[in-house]
């Protein structure tokens, strides 16, 4: 992420009108970031670990124009409601963790 914004940065000279924004979310768990799960096994230790809990995600922003440079970030507080291990499972299933 912040090599996709300096590289943006670096680029501006000379290129009216253009626009680059680059994002990246992180989730915090009791002051730990979460690496993406690489496998269900992993998404499974992950997803269980935050239910009935709080976590934050935070998305930074940084937007580049011929006009200079605008970083900001937003956090938000995420209530993670109890899950049984067997709906944890169930949710993986569905593949709809890799996103």
């Amino acid at each position: 992420f912040v090599w996709s914004a300096e590289e943006g940065e670096r680029s501006k000279g000379g290129m009216e009108n253009v626009m680059v924004i680059a994002a990246d979310t992180v989730v915090v768990h009791q002051d730990t970031i979460l690496e993406k799960p690489e496998d269900e096994d992993d998404a499974f230790r992950t997803i269980s670990s935050l239910c009935g809990t709080s976590h934050s995600a935070i998305t930074a922003v940084v937007i580049v124009t011929s006009h200079g440079t605008e970083r900001f970030f937003e956090e938000t507080r995420v209530d993670f409601g109890a899950a049984t291990p067997e709906e944890v499972r169930g949710y993986i299933s569905t593949g709809e963790w890799r996103d």
